[in-house]
């Protein structure tokens, strides 16, 4: 009987290597098995099908009438993880006045990521200092990094360094690494 692999939900040449050929059964041989060779990755992605078709059966027959077989490539990679940091800045400069905080995740994902952030007052005070802000951040498929800035406020008062926290919660096809940057 001759074999072939159709593609399903799994992409031939990048999940896995597609293989054709004949399998000979010699006289009172009831089994043969097919090997694929699937391919590695670190993306997070759901769980890909293949087929594999049988077809020209010589001196047999499909007893059940079944010719295409479905096989399952799980995925073994993580769910990424999700990290903020920030960059330092100062009230004038290079920076044009913003504070960057950038997000990144440990391992790329064949999904939509996403999570929610918001600023929270410590010292310095949303209005007077910087700029409050409250937003939900999205990862496409295969982004790994993605950057925020708030803007800080100028003012001439001689003051000791201030800071306000960068909070992230309600995440969406990721977990938390950071939960909160000062």
């Amino acid at each position: 009987v001759s074999y072939s692999i159709d593609p399903g939900t799994a992409t031939a040449g990048s999940d896995y290597t597609p293989v054709s050929g004949t399998l000979t059964f010699a006289p009172g041989e009831t089994a043969k098995q097919v090997s694929v060779p699937v391919s590695g990755d670190n993306v997070y992605e759901p769980d890909e099908v293949f087929r594999l078709s049988l077809y020209g059966a010589t001196n047999a027959y499909h007893a059940d009438g079944t010719t295409t077989f479905a096989a399952t490539i799980v995925n073994n990679d993580p769910l990424p993880t999700i990290t903020a940091a920030r960059y330092t800045a100062g009230e004038t400069g290079a920076e044009s006045g913003a504070l960057g905080f950038r997000f990144a995740l440990s391992n790329p994902s064949a999904l939509w990521v996403q999570v929610n952030y918001a600023t929270a007052d410590g010292t310095a005070t949303s209005g007077s200092d910087y700029v409050g802000k409250a937003d939900t951040l999205y990862f496409a498929p295969g982004e790994t990094q993605k950057d925020v800035f708030v803007q800080l406020l100028t003012d001439t008062a001689d003051e000791p360094d201030e800071t306000f926290t960068f909070n992230l919660s309600n995440p969406a096809g990721g977990s938390l690494g950071t939960t909160a940057v000062t």
